[in-house]
């Protein structure tokens, strides 16, 4: 990291409260090896715009217990990365999740986009969800990062009206008790 001050925070919690940054999703098919990246695709183009077919970088990967050279596009996987800030901490600065999963890649894009639409710092929490699967009888735990926006459906109500007609919404009534 060219000498850059990084800390890496281990904890038991398994929500904490965060703030979504407007632009701070960023999502690649990414192959790395020897310590580099050697592949980083939206899984067409590469980051340069060239077709992800005229890439011809080959890399070792482990299959079922056996070392193989692949295509790097090939042994890409999913990479998320979702910056926030950490309300709780006097300093201001950010803090980036970083994720290899195919279940964040599909979660995380939907609720930071929405983000995008509610403000430029959006206050949310950070869960780790537990998820199971069954294949051929066998049970897969795993635990997936998710994203809440701590944002009200009046808001929400809001943000639709103006998307929609261009304009600013008509404040509903205020709810009855």
């Amino acid at each position: 990291n060219n000498g850059k001050a990084e800390w890496e925070v281990y904890t038991t919690a398994t929500s904490i409260p965060v703030i979504a940054v407007k632009g701070g999703l960023s999502q690649w098919m990414e192959t790395w090896s020897g310590g580099g990246c050697v592949h980083r695709c939206d899984g067409e183009r590469t980051v340069e715009g060239v077709p992800c077919d005229d890439d011809d970088t080959t890399v070792k990967v482990k299959v079922d217990g056996q070392w193989q050279t692949v295509r790097a596009h090939d042994a890409a996987k999913p990479t998320t990365r979702l910056s926030v800030m950490l309300p709780e901490l006097e300093a201001i600065g950010v803090w980036r999740l970083e994720t290899h999963g195919w279940n964040a890649a599909a979660e995380i894009p939907a609720v930071a986009e929405l983000a995008q639409f509610v403000g430029d710092l959006v206050p949310a929490n950070l869960h780790l969800v537990e998820r199971r699967t069954i294949r051929d009888g066998r049970t897969s735990r795993f635990v997936v990062p998710v994203l809440d926006l701590q944002i009200g459906t009046a808001r929400l109500k809001e943000i639709v009206a103006q998307s929609s007609t261009g304009a600013p919404a008509i404040e509903a009534a205020p709810a009855r008790a």
